[in-house]
């Protein structure tokens, strides 16, 4: 026991990832009397995490394709995937992903009539609903705001878990352990997986304090009006149950109350934070090309005719890895009907086959009389890129596409050129 155990800590963005990090972390450093090797949101599972026979402790979100959930498999001695109340976990996704990430809100006047719809909601939780506040965010972000875009906001998370529990998640080896037993601090069955005492003197860092808002559960009560539960209880509701939570329970607060710290405040701090990387966000959006390029070399798909018999095809992600100096290429491949296919890749070395059949949920959602379109992903690792050459790509013997890589030189051609 004491070679190290290492952790794997697996969930849904706002799902109590990063206070179940910490929490593990400092118990692990407790009981081992040392320092342990912590890895926050890598996108691969670290070579050093493979290598080492001590302690760790990892936490990935579950965010595909951007993270490579098959590098992380086999690397680890226990696997803990934390799941939350979908309906809690929405309030908490959309203040903080607006929040945050939302670059609209560094506009004062955007930023503004956000503020005030929130304090409305304060005021009179039952004079709004939580798909109207997330419509008027979108409205004001200049992003689509209908009821289908914000139903597939909603389920594309659900999904993202739902598939990874489909493929990821064996009952006999993981822990599914629940955020509501997190903050009712239940370690109980934590220590009893893990085998080790839970040392409740954690704490999140400083910088990462964003993430923190209620600390609680059933918010969704006080949060959703009777327009919010005919929106989404149809969706769901079977995802409730899944998970194990009554999805016969959609009852509301009589007499809600929404604290300002939870809603307004904690939404104006999150940005306030965002914003306060301003200077920094100007710099790289002002002169990322130049200085990217000079890393990185630019990519461009250029995509042909489709001569084969394919409904959709796209490639959505190129990755560097930094260490091998190689490409991890992915993306979406549907046929017409079910004939099998295979994808390959032409590169400085000769062909290389992409591995196909991976999950692709939300192209599953887009075509759902094709149930092919569920396994729709394909992947492939190892390419080598040369300056100068385009990598092919077939299915079966057509070319689909080409990949070039612009170096620094061409860009600054192009760029004269311009």
């Amino acid at each position: 026991m004491r070679n190290g155990l290492k952790v794997l800590i697996v969930g849904l963005p706002k799902s109590g990832t990063t206070g179940l990090f910490y929490l593990i972390k400092n118990s692990f450093e407790q009981y081992y009397g040392k320092s342990v090797l912590g890895y926050f949101e890598p996108e691969y599972c670290p070579e050093e995490v493979k290598l080492t026979k001590s302690p760790a402790v990892i936490k990935i979100l579950i965010l595909p394709p951007r993270v490579n959930f098959d590098s992380f498999e086999n690397n680890f001695d226990k696997k803990i995937i934390i799941i939350r109340d979908p309906r809690d976990r929405l309030i908490s996704d959309l203040l903080y992903y607006h929040g945050f990430h939302n670059h609209a809100m560094g506009d004062k006047e955007k930023f503004s009539k956000v503020y005030e719809i929130l304090k409305k909601k304060e005021s009179d939780p039952k004079s709004i609903s939580t798909f109207e506040i997330w419509q008027k965010i979108e409205q004001i972000s200049g992003n689509p705001s209908d009821i289908n875009s914000f139903l597939y906001w909603v389920k594309s998370r659900q999904t993202w878990l739902e598939e990874y529990l489909n493929n990821y998640y064996d009952a006999n080896r993981d822990l599914l352990y629940k955020y509501e037993d997190f903050v009712q601090k239940r370690y109980d069955v934590l220590e009893k997986y893990l085998g080790i005492p839970i040392i409740d003197k954690s704490e999140v860092p400083e910088n990462l304090k964003r993430v923190e808002r209620t600390k609680s559960f059933g918010n969704w009560r006080s949060w959703f009006t009777e327009k919010d539960v005919e929106i989404l209880r149809p969706i769901l509701d079977t995802y409730l149950d899944k998970l194990g939570y009554d999805a016969s329970d959609w009852k509301l607060s009589e007499n809600p109350k929404i604290e300002p710290s939870t809603c307004s405040e904690y939404f104006k701090r999150v940005v306030e934070e965002s914003v306060s990387r301003g200077p920094i966000r100007g710099y790289l959006n002002q002169t990322k090309k130049e200085r990217l390029y000079k890393l990185f070399p630019k990519v461009d798909i250029i995509y042909t005719p489709f001569a084969t018999n394919l409904e959709f095809f796209r490639i959505d992600s190129v990755i560097v890895d930094l260490l091998n100096g190689k490409l991890v290429i992915s993306g979406l491949a549907l046929p017409k009907d079910t004939s099998e296919f295979n994808i390959s890749f032409k590169d400085e070395e000769g062909i290389k086959v992409a591995e196909c059949g991976l999950p692709s949920p939300l192209l599953g959602e887009k075509y759902p009389d094709k149930p092919i379109a569920k396994k729709a992903r394909f992947r492939v690792a190892d390419i080598i890129p040369s300056p100068g050459k385009s990598i092919e790509v077939y299915i079966n013997m057509d070319k689909i596409a080409e990949i070039k890589i612009q170096t620094e030189k061409s860009f600054k051609e192009s760029k004269e050129g311009v």
